[in-house]
């Protein structure tokens, strides 16, 4: 058997992926490709020919390249930024794997614990390939693991793998790895409609949303206020917007955005690095169809949570080096999670939740998102 390092795959300067005969056939690659924007070494070489072009890193063409290279059996295994598995950049290399044969994929988060040790924000997905000329490919998916660092050794061997092609959506591979999170991702992908189907260019109720993460989103219906030294209101530059024609319609996906549920499916479908318009537009949730008293506990949930938010922020003196010292209401969903409880068998009942389901969802990563010793 042959093995070769994928740092083969980019060797030469201008040169078609597809001219595998300059090498002998190869039945193994395996190794780390390198993190690089292809525009930081356009001027030290170019590529020629890769379908990957448009994904504009170097490890997108070493995968491309590591498949021409082999022959039609071969293995292949790289480990690469998990941003590779589902977001709208990497459409391309995921084709090149579905197209090629069977894909396993491992997802690792880099909080608390990380796979190296000394890189920040580093989140990775070992990504093995099995080619393969069959006309059926499948795709096996591990949840996005988290763990604490005294538990590095034991995080491959309690790896849990399962069967996830059936979710494949417009390239895009889910992070799951339980039976009840194939259990749920089926359910709640069975709803018609989304919010975007609601959102309205003309509506009078907002909802606004920053794409930094933690262990909580922030949904709000109001603008946290800031104010700069001279004590005038300033804008928060970073706060996005959703608008809807009702208020009912603006409470009850208020609701489900701040839920645990959301917290999951933005989990599985993201970069887990912010919280992009896709994912909040892409919720699954049928207002038209909801049970009235649904909508109306729904609406009343929503007002309690905005009432704890306001009730737990904290306004924080900031310093910037052009704006000088600020004071920002800063908000803590964390500590509004017992109402967070209070949404999510709402939603259950919605969606069709068994007892278990909801309890994978109220719980989903509780050490993560409020301590280890919650």
């Amino acid at each position: 058997m042959t093995v070769v390092s994928p740092s083969l795959a980019l060797m030469m300067v201008d040169v078609s992926p597809y001219q595998a005969h300059l090498y002998t056939s190869k039945d193994v690659v395996i190794g780390n490709p390198p993190y690089v924007e292809y525009k930081e070494v356009k001027g030290d070489y170019r590529i020629r020919g890769y379908k990957t072009e448009e994904c504009g890193n170097l490890y997108a063409f070493m995968w491309e390249r590591s498949v021409a290279l082999t022959h039609s059996t071969a293995r292949i295994g790289l480990i690469i930024p998990v941003a590779s598995i589902c977001t709208d950049g990497y459409a391309t290399l995921r084709q090149v794997w579905l197209s090629s044969g069977n894909a396993v994929v491992s997802n690792f988060n880099d909080r608390p614990g990380k796979l190296f040790d000394g890189l920040e924000h580093i989140r990775l997905a070992i990504v093995l390939l099995e080619k393969s000329k069959a006309g059926t490919k499948r795709v096996y998916t591990t949840t996005y693991n988290k763990w604490f660092s005294e538990a590095r050794e034991y995080l491959f061997s309690s790896l849990s793998f399962g069967e996830t092609t059936a979710f494949i959506r417009s390239g895009s591979m889910p992070k799951i790895g339980y039976g009840v999170e194939s259990s749920i991702l089926g359910k709640v992908s069975a709803c018609p409609k989304t919010l975007e189907h609601f959102a309205s260019n003309t509506g009078r109720h907002h909802i606004f949303y920053t794409r930094k993460l933690s262990g909580f989103v922030q949904i709000l219906d109001f603008i946290p206020s800031i104010t700069d030294q001279q004590r005038r209101k300033r804008e928060p530059s970073e706060l996005k917007e959703v608008l809807l024609s009702s208020k009912e319609e603006r409470d009850a996906f208020l609701c489900v955005l701040n839920s645990s549920v959301f917290y999951w499916l933005h989990t599985v479908w993201s970069d887990c690095r912010n919280l992009n318009k896709r994912e909040v537009l892409g919720v699954p949730f049928d207002f038209a169809t909801s049970n009235p008293n649904d909508i109306q506990r729904l609406g009343q949930l929503a007002s309690k949570l905005m009432m704890d938010f306001r009730k737990h922020s904290q306004v924080l003196e900031m310093n910037y080096k052009n704006l000088g010292t600020m004071r920002i209401q800063c908000i803590y969903p964390k500590q509004s999670k017992a109402i967070l409880d209070e949404i999510d068998p709402v939603l259950a009942g919605h969606y069709g939740f068994t007892a278990e389901e909801l309890d994978f969802i109220i719980n989903y990563d509780i050490k993560y998102r409020l301590g280890r010793d919650i």
